[in-house]
């Protein structure tokens, strides 16, 4: 590791280790992290930020303003939403992969990309594909009915946009939404975003805890998202899914389990950088190379996810020496914009000028 130096909670397939093992394991992980100066940096910016009394002013203006908190997606405007993303997946898709997924390698008049959107609401990543690359796609989410975000009305249902509702837990509901798109055996799509997250109020999250709660071990909405995109992603095509718990070895263990199919990996910021989750885009995925053992390891014992093995120790080590570099961008960038956040706080203090959702 080089010294250079948020959360979703989910919940095990297996129970995990006793609250007091659990915090041993987490702070053992946490002693090799601190060896990063970038992550001691973002650390101690979140620190210095809940100390900031003018920014508990902040927040506490927004959250009587926001039911969930002020990234919180309760009273959020779908349109709005599916704005922010579609710039934000268009900025750092481009960036990560200009040849696939710049706008100017839109081709007029060739056969256009299929891309498959799993929780795609509220349709940001479908309308920068479908709108900005003149892709076609098939976009699954959960519906409104059953507690989902609302698709943004711009996604009407036409020939080159599909939309199913499903629950993505249940891999036989959503096998039987897309049966009627896709034939059998089929793998049509060049893309597949795994974009379903559980979400959860920021500061509150962000809040220090003593490790128990923030031990994570895979959760089963990425298990499932994972299946259906390794099932229908094309021979050497993309694969992206959102990570809640990049402070935890189970992270970087995932990495290591997934680097052998796959070219290559990229780690790319969210839309809200500050809060835990981070993307990882899988370039070259080889479907045929992924084991059954692959499955049984995500969904296997806690004490393989929380490092309490020495093979999983190891292995979680020597995948921070490939993939850390790139997290400490994503947590320096972090860092820049907590500072930033706080400084405004106390320039609102000293102005009197109300900037609340401006700071946040």
């Amino acid at each position: 590791m080089a010294d250079s130096a948020g959360e979703e909670p989910t919940a095990p397939v297996h129970s995990a280790p006793s609250i007091s093992d659990a915090n041993a394991l987490w702070q053992r992980w946490q002693g090799f992290l601190q060896q990063s100066s970038t992550y001691r940096e973002l650390l101690a910016e979140q620190q210095a930020g809940w100390q900031c009394k003018d920014l508990d002013v902040v927040y506490s203006a927004i959250v009587k303003e926001n039911a969930g908190g002020p990234t919180s997606f309760a009273k959020a405007d779908p349109g709005l939403l599916c704005r922010r993303y579609r710039l934000h997946a268009s900025k750092i898709l481009a960036r990560a992969h200009p040849a696939l997924f710049a706008r100017s390698c839109s081709t007029l008049g060739a056969k256009p990309n299929q891309f498959l959107d799993l929780g795609s609401a509220p349709g940001g990543v479908s309308h920068f594909l479908h709108s900005d690359l003149n892709w076609t796609g098939t976009a699954v989410t959960l519906s409104p009915e059953h507690g989902g975000i609302p698709m943004h009305p711009v996604h009407a249902r036409t020939e080159s946009l599909r939309i199913c509702y499903a629950d993505l837990r249940n891999e036989t509901e959503v096998a039987a939404s897309l049966e009627q798109h896709v034939k059998a055996n089929e793998r049509p799509f060049r893309f597949v975003n795994c974009g379903a997250v559980q979400d959860h109020g920021q500061r509150e999250q962000e809040k220090p805890t003593d490790g128990a709660s923030t031990v994570v071990v895979i959760g089963d909405l990425l298990v499932a998202q994972l299946r259906v995109a390794f099932r229908y992603v094309q021979d050497g095509g993309d694969v992206m899914f959102v990570f809640g718990s990049t402070k935890s070895g189970a992270f970087f263990l995932l990495l290591s389990l997934l680097q052998p199919v796959v070219d290559q990996i990229t780690l790319l910021e969210t839309l809200f950088v500050v809060k835990a989750p981070v993307y990882v885009l899988l370039s070259g995925v080889h479907p045929s190379r992924v084991p059954d053992a692959l499955w049984d390891r995500l969904t296997g014992p806690s004490t393989y996810w929380l490092l309490d093995e020495p093979e999983s120790w190891d292995q979680a080590v020597a995948s921070f020496a490939l993939y850390g570099p790139q997290l400490e961008h994503i947590w320096h960038l972090a860092t820049g914009v907590l500072k930033d956040r706080r400084i405004r706080a106390s320039q609102q203090r000293d102005t009197g000028v109300k900037r609340g959702r401006d700071i946040v």
